[in-house]
Formats: structure tokens, sequence, C-alpha cells
């Protein structure tokens, strides 16, 4: 069964409760409201989405241990700070499992992400390349 959605969130505490596998902390740094923007389609087990953050904020999170998490800019503006490493364009992050981390925007960015539970990432191809898949510190 698949199931897609587009939803806004005006308030951080709204945007927090959209993470379905990640427990999330976010604080605002901005002058403005901050808002979010998600677009989600789930597959059986594959979850695929693409968020558009409307100003800067610091994230605390800590992910599923049950599940493996890439993460990728979108667009070539704006930029995260993952764990104090920058995330560029055209680069991806796999996340560890049960990963706690702390990212920072300095301004709105579109990012996506891909989960999938780890038994089925293990026996991906995608888990045997040697892809570059962590941030480049500055």
């Amino acid at each position: 069964m698949s199931l897609s959605t587009v939803q806004t969130y005006l308030k951080p505490d709204e945007a927090e409760a959209a993470y379905t596998a990640t427990k999330v902390d976010i604080t605002p740094t901005g002058h403005a409201p901050y808002t979010m923007r998600v677009v989600r389609v789930e597959f059986e087990s594959l979850w695929i989405q693409h968020v558009a953050e409307g100003g800067p904020r610091i994230k605390h999170a800590a992910q599923s241990p049950t599940r493996t998490f890439v993460k990728f800019l979108t667009v070539p503006r704006g930029n995260i700070v993952i764990d104090g490493a920058a995330l560029p364009f055209q680069a991806m992050l796999r996340h560890s499992q049960g990963h706690r981390y702390y990212d920072y925007t300095a301004d709105a960015v579109q990012w996506a992400s891909m989960s999938l539970p780890v038994e089925q990432f293990q026996c991906s191809p995608a888990s045997r390349r040697r892809a570059r898949t962590r941030p480049t510190r500055r």
C-alpha cells in the first residue's frame, strides 16, 4: 500500500510531529516565523520525503535504530551543517543506525531523504558501494 501527502507546518512543534521515525527538537534561530513544507511518499518499506524549510534553525535528532536514512540537498543554495560538518550540494549522507546528532541551517534550505528498514538496506546494492556518503569538514 502506498501513501502520498503534502503538508505545510507553521510552528516548530507541528514540524517536530511530522518526523515519523526520528525524535527531533527544533529551535528556530531567525526573526521570521519558521515554516516547513513536507512532500512525503511512502511505499510498504521505502519512505521518501522532500522538505523545504523556510528559515534558520537548530535541530537535535535521534534516528530510529530500525531504519537506514540517506539525506541530500535538492538545490545548490542553502546549507546544512551536521555535527559540525557541512553537507554540500550533490553529496549524500547516510546516517548510522540510531544516529543522534544536531544540525544547523543558516537560512532557508531544501533537502530530501529516503529510508528503508535496516535489513532491506543491507541487502541492497547501494549498501555495498563505496560512494562518498559523508559531509565534508570545513
